[in-house]
């Protein structure tokens, strides 16, 4: 019984024609991610402040999904592979966004984000407060956690520390913007760092900002069913003669699309990154892609994966 239903789950894998393929795309990601590694940490010297933190960090936090891309790609775990893509692509925009214009306070509002998630964390964990009482209680409610708490904090300290963080006068005007559009409206709202100083609402409304809409409208969208199951029901055919058919688990069929765009936006992010830190980026950006990847990465953009009717890749 430990075995699994081949016919639902191959952990051997499709045809070793298309194993090779996604092998391939593996090993190309895998040296982009390489080549990433070496890259940040170069930038990493241009450190002047908490605003450049948050580009790279976010940045790193795109080459992350970007790895796990290929280790899942490897295994023929595509649809597995989307929610990391959407990640990748959401980190991305907000790293474009960041530097595209007033870099600094950009910067300074997602610093101030964390802190503010940081905060609200503690004062959930705290049974003394009114934020840790509300979240109590509702956990009572969740049947799940089985009367399970999470281990009581005393948040005083550690939002005494973050309040000091957040009158410094740098950023002090950034927590200011902060509470004003936080109580804007006829109550608090959630704020997130890319609506200070006139920014959009949402990551839809960024990146149209950054002139990338298109990510947002088919890709975005297309990656949040994986990540929101509201597109479960893509997974069954009906078939003439055979009724409905189950897709199977590791199906491989959409690998040479997302190999293609995961290299694509971490090539853009690599761009973004070079052209705001022109003078500290390491030489050699465009002559390692033209050399090291562009000859393989066209190779396997004119592979793609097609379906018998049983849903057999072929």
């Amino acid at each position: 019984m430990d075995a699994p239903n081949t016919q639902f789950l191959n952990r051997d894998g499709a045809a070793e024609e298309i194993m090779g393929v996604l092998e391939r795309w593996a090993t190309l990601i895998e040296k982009v991610v390489n080549f990433g590694t070496k890259f940040l940490p170069v930038l990493d010297k241009s450190v002047t402040g908490r605003h450049d933190l948050s580009a790279l960090q976010l940045a790193r936090h795109s080459l992350e999904m970007l790895d796990g891309v290929s280790a899942l790609i490897r295994q023929s775990a595509i649809k597995a592979c989307e929610p990391l893509l959407r990640s990748q692509i959401e980190a991305t925009l907000q790293v474009t966004y960041m530097l595209e214009s007033r870099a600094v306070e950009r910067g300074l509002a997602y610093h101030v984000q964390h802190l503010h998630g940081r905060m609200e964390w503690a004062e959930k964990s705290d049974p003394t407060t009114l934020k840790g009482k509300q979240y109590a209680a509702e956990m009572m409610k969740d049947t799940s956690m089985d009367g399970m708490t999470m281990p009581a904090i005393d948040s005083a300290p550690i939002v005494a520390s973050i309040m000091k963080q957040l009158a410094t006068p740098e950023l002090a005007p950034i927590e200011m913007e902060w509470q004003r559009i936080r109580t804007a409206g006829s109550k608090p709202r959630r704020v997130w760092w890319y609506m200070l100083f006139g920014g959009p609402n949402s990551i839809e409304l960024l990146a149209k900002e950054v002139k990338k809409h298109g990510w947002y409208e088919v890709l975005y969208r297309m990656f949040s069913g994986s990540s929101h199951a509201s597109n479960a029901l893509d997974g069954i055919r009906s078939v003439k003669g055979k009724g409905l058919l189950y897709q199977p688990l590791r199906h491989p069929q959409s690998g040479p699309m997302l190999g293609t765009l995961s290299v694509s936006v971490a090539m853009h992010l690599f761009t973004v990154l070079t052209n705001h830190y022109a003078s500290k980026s390491p030489g050699g950006f465009s002559k390692w892609y033209v050399e090291e990847i562009m000859p393989e990465f066209k190779a396997l953009q004119a592979i793609s994966f097609t379906e018998t009717m049983d849903g057999k890749p072929v």
